[in-house]
């Protein structure tokens, strides 16, 4: 199996683990809110099961399994870390949930946000009467030895790897920089944030982990749990609140991994509102096997879209771009989520059309990525340096106060300016090369393709020079792709939809242009089997 596979199985595997944890968790929550010893044992394990169940089949925390993020492993780091903080009553169980918080912000630095309800469990539900004085090293200490992992980035990245994210090595400015996640902040309650849309969003996925019906055991649930064990409850809520906090302020596209700490927290509160309800009835466990259904419903409801074993849209169009990409290549595209990390990784780990240069033109706005380039590719960049360097120079004056940067009128114009007089330069003294561009570049101010005569070639743009014979489109690959957007509707599968929509209608009105019948008629067939196939 391919290096990609075995990641996908591996968020596979930690996914599974969560639910596994929650299992845990959960009946670590009944025992703590169980008015008295539970007499029926069976009750509380067919509880905690069917209600893991449920929370492992629900949209978001199933498509962890199913795909290849951060958010896997966070996800069984936070379960980890609640579970053992539940368990705080002793030192060795306080020493291990510190060290699970410590990897949990080594993983993802939003988890900082949580961090503060599971220290309030602590402290108010579960550390009894032991002194907080005396119990900080335990609490701090484990953390910080997790926290050293971030050394190793600067310690890796002075060997120059291929994978060098950020050059972190650079300085410890640039490290501060890469660990704080500056780069993305941007995006954090920004005037542009969609809060509103963010909180909707949030709302849905809540209400579709508990299929819409559980909330009334949810409202039980932390009921009960304010009423017996008041630390705990407030720490999950604080968790909660800090989690939605975060996410409805970040305005990226894949923001609904992020609510995966409160759908934890939710699933938690309707398996103690599940227990409390069933405490009233007379046969229990009879009643709680028939809690089986609700993630037996999930399950078929969700099955239609997570199963994507032929989810290889991405893929397809990726190696369709490359299959129309003349040997020793240059590319220049922002098209993050549908080329230039498809191509990152067939480059790196397949050793796949090597030959080709693909710069992604926003990263270019980062300090760390023109050094990168350099290194990676010095004989494209040997002829630039002085276009390098004097953007670089007033680059680094941007990332050092952005804000302070953006008020000059003067500074947003110089370095937009140097900006664009970078990539000219790659283009213009590499002219033995050919060279690319993706449809988003064409219409964007840069005017990158002034200088050329651009013509499309399948999902490129060819910058061409005057006289220069049209290349031929090719269509490897255009059969997976359209068989990989069957059925799909979901965020990134529309926009490659409309993408390669756009891009089949440039190629047809170009073709006709050239009187090339046979490209127009391949190039209808994929539009109409896109528009049938939606």
């Amino acid at each position: 199996s391919s290096a990609i596979d075995a990641l996908n199985i591996l968020a596979g595997v930690w996914t599974a683990a969560s639910v596994g944890m929650v299992i845990f968790i959960i009946h670590e929550l009944i025992a703590l809110t169980a008015s008295a010893p539970s007499k029926k044992p069976l009750a509380t394990l067919l509880v905690a099961d069917a209600c893991a169940l449920l929370f492992a089949f629900s949209a978001t925390v199933w498509a962890q399994g199913t795909s290849i993020e951060v958010y896997s492993l966070q996800l069984l780091l936070t379960s980890l870390a609640l579970w053992c903080t539940l368990k705080s009553v002793t030192v060795r169980w306080t020493a291990l949930a510190s060290l699970c918080v410590g990897l949990m912000l080594a993983n993802h630095i939003s988890s900082l946000f949580v961090v503060p309800g599971l220290l309030a469990m602590w402290y108010l539900g579960i550390r009894g009467k032991r002194s907080v004085v005396r119990m900080l090293p335990w609490l701090l200490v484990p953390s910080l030895l997790a926290l050293a992992l971030y050394a190793y980035l600067p310690l890796r990245s002075a060997q120059l790897p291929v994978v060098n994210w950020g050059l972190v090595h650079r300085s410890m400015e640039a490290f501060m920089y890469h660990v704080k996640g500056t780069q993305y902040s941007v995006w954090l309650f920004s005037e542009n944030s969609e809060a509103s849309k963010n909180i909707a969003l949030a709302w849905g996925l809540l209400a579709a982990s508990i299929l819409f019906i559980g909330l009334i055991p949810v409202g039980v649930g932390l009921f009960t749990l304010f009423k017996r064990r008041l630390g705990v409850a407030v720490g999950l809520l604080l968790m909660l609140v800090g989690n939605v906090v975060i996410s409805v302020g970040y305005d990226i596209p894949d923001i609904d991994n992020y609510f995966l700490p409160m759908l934890l927290v939710v699933a938690l509160w309707f398996a103690v509102g599940l227990y409390t309800i069933l405490g009233s009835l007379r046969n229990r466990p009879a009643v709680a096997a028939v809690l089986f259904v609700l993630p037996v419903i999930a399950l078929v409801l969700g099955w239609p879209a997570q199963n994507r074993s032929s989810h290889v849209a991405v893929d397809a169009y990726s190696r369709w771009a490359l299959a129309n990409a003349e040997p020793g290549a240059i590319i220049i595209s922002r098209q993050w989520d549908y080329l230039c990390s498809a191509v990152f990784y067939m480059q790196n780990v397949e050793q796949y059309r090597t030959d080709v240069v693909l710069i992604e033109k926003e990263h270019l706005r980062r300090t760390w990525y023109v050094p990168y380039l350099q290194y990676r590719y010095p004989e494209l960049m040997k002829n630039v340096r002085k276009e390098a360097d004097a953007y670089m120079e007033i680059l680094a004056q941007f990332e050092r106060d952005s804000k302070a940067f953006n008020e000059d009128r003067m500074l947003i114009q110089q370095i937009q300016q140097r900006y664009v007089a970078l990539l000219q330069a790659i283009l213009t003294t590499n002219a033995s090369r050919p060279r690319y561009v993706t449809f988003e570049i064409i219409n964007e101010p840069e005017a990158l393709a002034a200088a050329f005569e651009p013509y499309p070639v399948g999902p490129l743009v060819r910058l061409g020079v005057r006289g220069e014979k049209a290349q031929n489109v090719r269509f490897n690959y255009t059969d997976s792709l359209v068989l990989g957007l069957r059925k799909r509707t979901e965020r990134l599968d529309d926009g490659l939809r409309r993408l390669v929509r756009d891009v089949v209608q440039s190629n047809v009105q170009y073709s006709n242009a050239l009187g090339n019948s046979a490209n127009v008629s391949q190039f209808r067939t994929i539009d109409a089997q896109l528009l049938r196939r939606r």
